[in-house]
């Protein structure tokens, strides 16, 4: 339980930390949430994840080789909770991460945002309170809000490493579930348009994490 509330919050903070998004962005760029996405991840962001939940465990006596379990457990979970399956253990979805739970951590969808953190424990989500899985729904858009896909892995991780561009300024406006970047002067007339929102972005990957919890404007 330490573990995973130690992963809780840094993964929090690899949201909503600037510098830290641009690692974790590479996990987040896939349109298709599978157990392939799991494995898409920076080698910055497992270093930094293990070592954070690593270094306090061992100083206050784990033992090395339990902690090794655990990791290489919540590996194979991690694969499994990417799984294009919608299934949300019923009951049991307070209890135990499902992947119905973690794809709307993925999701671009605006309810989604800033939702399911936890690894593997939901209770810390209902804590602190960013428990998002509402009965009968299923998130359909993923990937990351104004954000080209890199081609593959190596080219996500690069363009992480290389800088913030992420687009150009401008706004986001959404059309019910949907999002499409606009310039700014386009933009101001639609904002009094009742069936859309619409977020300021500056068009770089630093804004990312804030645009993610805007207030959208109608």
């Amino acid at each position: 339980m330490i573990a995973d509330f130690l992963g809780y919050w840094s993964h929090r903070l690899f949201h909503f930390d600037p510098q830290l998004w641009r690692i974790h962005s590479v996990h987040h760029l896939s349109r298709q949430v599978d157990w392939l996405a799991a494995v898409r991840v920076h080698s910055l962001n497992d270093a930094l994840t293990t070592g954070v939940q690593a270094v306090p465990l061992l100083l206050i006596g784990f033992n090395f080789e339990a902690f090794g379990g655990y990791v290489a457990l919540l590996t194979l979970y991690a694969i499994f909770l990417h799984s294009n399956v919608p299934w949300s253990y019923g009951p049991l979805r307070y209890v135990v991460a499902s992947p119905v739970f973690h794809r709307w951590h993925h999701t671009t969808e605006k309810e989604g945002s800033g939702k399911n953190f936890a690894g593997l424990l939901p209770v810390w989500d209902l804590a602190f309170p960013t428990f998002y899985m509402p009965e009968g729904r299923q998130p359909m858009e993923f990937g990351i809000v104004g954000e080209a896909v890199p081609g593959g892995v190596v080219a996500a991780a690069l363009s992480a490493a290389a800088g913030d561009g992420a687009g150009e300024p401008g706004c986001l406006i959404t059309v019910g579930k949907r999002a499409s970047q606009i310039g700014a002067q386009q933009a101001a007339p639609l904002r009094r348009h009742p069936g859309l929102r619409v977020a300021l972005w500056d068009g770089t990957r630093r804004s990312l994490p804030r645009l993610r919890e805007a207030a959208w404007m109608q």
